[in-house]
């Protein structure tokens, strides 16, 4: 396989107040979390994701 692969997942039904911090803090068991970034929205919309690669052992 030529290249890295990267992954990008959706964690839904979080808190409003969900931090990176935390997040990383979830996930880091499952490999280097790269990246986590937090896109909020002020509306009353359900829809909040978190977005974090990922980069997992071999």
């Amino acid at each position: 396989m030529a290249g890295k692969e990267e992954y990008r997942i959706f964690v839904g039904g979080l808190s409003w107040d969900v931090t990176e911090r935390q997040m990383e803090s979830a996930f880091q068991r499952f490999g280097k979390v790269l990246e986590a970034q937090a896109l909020s929205t002020y509306s009353m919309s359900l829809f909040y994701p978190i977005i974090f690669r990922m980069k997992c052992p071999s």
